[in-house]
């Protein structure tokens, strides 16, 4: 029987929107800092590699579950697609850029497999999943600078501040979700993870120079996190907070960029 559309869209494509803002953060400072053809190649590798852990999850968790559906197979070729694809890319830009590129992709591979381990336990969901992809999704920003010229000090610095964004940023939206429900949330533990992201960050500076454009960059993440935490009263819709976070996201993607200019 040949699979419909909604059977191809429901295994082929992702529905986590919060991982398509911070990947699609990543390629734009990538781009935003370093525009070339290897980059631009690369930032689709990092997104066929956002639309692998899909299928790849279906396919996995069904085999251990010693279960075959129509779903099964489709996903195995799906998955089998994106990978090609990710493989032809990767190996086009490896041939023709003198760069390690490839690096921060390597550190990114041990985040990448944590994320999809949790996925196939069904613990995609959990805070440690998620801060686990946000943390590789920043790579290809650090990959695309260098296949563009960068050093390494600096494009691992573009990744760190993707980092901190990421990281902060997960925290924070779990328990504004939490607001919005009217359930229980801690505005302490959104606190101290940005102020361990604020002193990451300070660190970062002292040592190597980290502009001080990305820390003020930071600093209005952080208000944003305590102002509608705890001073801001209206309801907002889930919906309201995503694009709330797409605004705020671009914002510090943009910061990102002319930090480095």
């Amino acid at each position: 029987m040949p699979e419909m559309p909604g059977q191809w869209k429901a295994v082929a494509v992702p529905k986590e929107h919060g991982a398509w803002v911070m990947i699609a953060e990543a390629v734009l400072v990538g781009l935003g800092l370093a525009l070339s053809w290897e980059g631009i190649v690369l930032g689709a590798v990092a997104v066929l590699a956002f639309f692998l852990t899909h299928p790849l999850k279906i396919f996995v968790r069904d085999l251990l579950d010693n279960r075959s559906f129509p779903r099964t197979m489709l996903a195995m070729k799906v998955a089998a697609v994106y990978a090609a694809l990710m493989i032809v890319g990767f190996a086009a830009v490896l041939m023709n850029n003198p760069y390690p590129f490839w690096m921060p992709l390597v550190f990114a591979g041990i985040f990448y497999s944590l994320q999809i381990y949790f996925a196939v336990g069904r613990n995609e969901k959990t805070l440690a999943a998620e801060i686990m992809g946000g943390l590789a999704t920043g790579s290809v920003a650090a990959a695309i600078t260098i296949a563009g010229g960068f050093s390494l000090p600096a494009a691992f610095a573009v990744w760190a501040a993707l980092m901190v964004r990421g990281a902060t940023s997960i925290v924070y939206v779990r328990h504004r979700l939490r607001k919005s429900r009217d359930e229980k949330y801690s505005l302490r533990n959104v606190t101290l993870a940005h102020a361990g992201g604020l002193l990451a960050l300070v660190g970062l500076q002292a040592m190597y120079g980290l502009p001080i454009i990305i820390i003020l960059s930071f600093l209005v993440l952080f208000a944003r996190a305590v102002y509608y935490l705890e001073v801001c009263s209206s309801f907002h819709r889930p919906q309201v907070v995503g694009i709330q976070e797409i605004i705020f996201g671009l914002f510090n993607s943009v910061m990102i960029v002319l930090s480095f200019r």
